[in-house]
């Protein structure tokens, strides 16, 4: 529950900072598998763009762990662009 609030508080706070520059924005917060859902709501919203980050992981880990971003620029119904945090 404490991660849904903030997620509800991040996401409204974010939204209100894209309104504030003039970009039209809303946020939707679902649970389940989340490639699943990220490629549902693309394909439901008629999404022009997914923008996804990414952890960056690579040989055994992305072998074991597989990856969210990898599943969503496979299975999207739009292009996909990828960022990874350099920090």
């Amino acid at each position: 529950e404490a991660a849904r609030a903030w997620a509800v508080k991040t996401l409204g706070e974010w939204t209100s900072n894209a309104a504030a520059a003039g970009i039209a924005a809303r946020w939707v917060l679902r649970t389940g598998v989340p490639y699943e859902e990220i490629v549902g709501a693309a394909a439901r919203e008629r999404a022009d763009l997914i923008v996804i980050g990414t952890h960056g992981r690579g040989g055994l880990d992305r072998a074991l762990l597989g990856s969210v971003a990898d599943r969503v620029i496979r299975l999207a119904p739009c292009p996909v662009v990828t960022v990874r945090d350099t920090e």
